[in-house]
């Protein structure tokens, strides 16, 4: 009598290979969402430095910062809309404002009318809010209400100072000094 020899994989084989592969995709997910979120941190970095080169362009030309409490732009709702319409209706920064890529502003049907993170979240601005009384620029990161891990940017032109709260963990700062 023959004796057969068994030629596939048993059920334990076949669960083990299985959870393998089920925590493999998990860690993938993971640090895709982690990259994915850097890119946009890095990415709303890139659209505050565009706009503070901006901002800068229009104090050297005017001698203040651009102020929004001090205007009557009717047209947008926040500091960034207002920011918007001071800054493109400046000659000097005009150039400036129109060359920003159009992911970086917040879109009412065909125009834009004010300024956005990658998350598509307003950016906020404050002329005085910085070290010194110097212009601030802030994001509320990708949750859009101030609450997640801390993203702060250090560069040579920008201090990080997340201090006007402190659940406020994923927003993204840039202060001019």
């Amino acid at each position: 009598m023959k004796r057969r020899t068994a030629t596939g994989f048993s059920l334990v084989e076949l669960l083990v290979a299985i959870g393998i592969i089920a925590l493999l995709a998990t860690i993938g997910t993971i640090a895709a969402t982690s990259f994915s979120r850097k890119a946009k941190v890095q990415k709303t970095h890139a659209f505050m430095d565009m706009l503070m080169s901006a901002i800068l362009t229009y104090q050297e030309s005017t001698g203040t910062y651009p102020n929004p409490t001090t205007n009557t732009w009717n047209q947008a709702s926040n500091s960034s809309g207002h920011l918007y319409y001071i800054l493109k209706n400046d000659p000097a920064t005009f150039n400036k404002v129109t060359q920003m890529p159009s992911e970086s502003l917040h879109m009412s049907g065909t125009s834009a009318n004010g300024f956005v993170d990658a998350w598509g979240n307003w950016l906020y601005y404050n002329a005085k809010g910085g070290m010194g009384g110097t212009p601030a620029l802030w994001s509320a990161g990708a949750d859009g209400v101030g609450t997640g891990d801390a993203v702060t940017q250090r560069s040579s032109s920008y201090d990080a100072n997340p201090t006007t709260n402190s659940n406020a963990k994923d927003d993204v700062y840039s202060y001019h000094k």
